[in-house]
């Protein structure tokens, strides 16, 4: 192919195109369809830093040469995605291969290979380390099966060689006495066989021929046996002549409160009989006259105790909303120069729940029934737990 040779500083080709370039002759043509021709070559031009605008008429035909040999192609991306080079996992940039049938992979540390041997062949001390042997017969559990998958330093395995299990489930077995636990494995006990409580010498059972009865201590404690346990006690309370509530048992912000024991006794002026009520309120009484009564904890490693306990010397002027009456009874006030009597309630004994205060806005209040009191004296025990 001709190049037009020389250097245009600046040439300005109003409706020029440029045609026809083939392997043997180069024309310009201007927008009347002259073409520019020259005698041995004198147009040889060679056009640099300029545009030209080139409309084709006819069949190109063009060839390109690279300058160095063979062809240098650098592939940056398989399915329009970047090529990943080096160690690592798969993902896109990373072509999908297909292993020829004619080519085999072999396990390879970098220096060791695998040794597969044909069917019935044993291994041999110059095999590779691991070495994979294929038998002719299935699962059959022969020395000529096994032996496929032992060293040549290791002696045959049979099929009745003790195998020490070292793993339950992917975790070392444990053994000897204590807790369950990973590495133990859980067992079913089949439906024609029993466990039998044994203490190495006797079962447990009745008392018949091979067999003996274990006695076996049995510790009873009541179920707040070991909650935290407080008592709060009002001695020698003066109430109001005509009383109302006159102790107050407000719940806990924090703990829930089992109310067990309440016992009470009383002398007046005159001995006469009067109503004592226990009623559970779900609101405070207000107004009144009242002092906080001191709670002594069973065991003084407990926490200060949460419940509120108040004696009114002057009834509360409204009190609060009700939600029902627990208890009733009568009882005799005896007077300085007669035997007191007592009396009282205990609750979660037989088993039954115990009174049970949940948030501060449950309260278990002691109530005389507006009945005369005159010159009385009364004696309040409380027993309560937190937890």
């Amino acid at each position: 192919m001709k190049k037009l040779l020389g250097a245009f500083g600046f040439i300005l080709f109003s409706s020029l195109s440029l045609a026809d370039i083939d392997e043997s002759t180069s024309f310009i043509y201007d927008s009347s369809g002259h073409a520019l021709s020259s005698t041995s070559n004198a147009l040889n031009s060679f056009l640099t830093n300029s545009t030209l605008a080139v409309t084709q008429s006819g069949s190109w035909t063009n060839s390109c040469t690279q300058g160095t040999t063979p062809w240098v192609n650098n592939v940056t991306q398989f399915g329009s995605s970047n090529v990943v080079n080096g160690t690592g996992t798969s993902g896109s940039g990373i072509p999908r291969v297909t292993v020829s049938n004619d080519s085999k992979i072999v396990a390879w540390d970098g220096t060791n290979t695998t040794t597969i041997k044909p069917a019935s062949t044993a291994p041999a001390a110059t095999d590779t380390a691991f070495v994979v042997g294929l038998s002719p017969n299935g699962n059959q559990s022969t020395d000529t099966t096994l032996s496929a998958f032992k060293s040549a330093n290791h002696t045959d395995l049979t099929s009745t060689e003790p195998r020490n299990v070292s793993q339950f489930g992917g975790n070392n077995v444990v053994t000897g006495i204590g807790a369950s636990g990973v590495g133990i494995p859980r067992m079913t006990v089949s439906n024609d066989s029993e466990i039998k409580i044994w203490d190495g010498t006797n079962n447990v059972g009745p008392n018949q021929s091979g067999n003996s009865i274990i006695w076996m201590p049995v510790v009873a404690a009541p179920v707040d046996g070991y909650k935290a346990t407080y008592s709060a006690v009002i001695s020698n309370l003066t109430v109001a002549a005509a009383p109302t509530d006159v102790i107050t048992i407000q719940g806990s912000a924090t703990k829930i409160v089992r109310i067990l024991h309440i016992d009470y006794g009383n002398t007046q002026n005159v001995a006469t009989t009067n109503d004592v009520l226990l009623i559970l309120r779900s609101s405070a009484d207000t107004g009144g006259t009242s002092a906080t009564v001191s709670s002594v904890a069973h065991d003084q490693n407990n926490a200060a105790a949460t419940v509120v306990v108040k004696k009114y010397t002057a009834n509360p002027s409204a009190l609060g909303t009700a939600i029902g009456i627990l208890r009733a009874n009568q009882i005799f006030g005896s007077t300085a120069t007669t035997a007191a009597q007592t009396y009282g309630w205990d609750f979660g004994t037989r088993p039954d729940q115990a009174v049970v205060l949940r948030g501060t806005s449950e309260f278990l209040v002691v109530n005389l029934n507006a009945q005369a009191f005159v010159g009385s004296s009364l004696d309040v025990n409380i027993e309560w737990t937190e937890e």
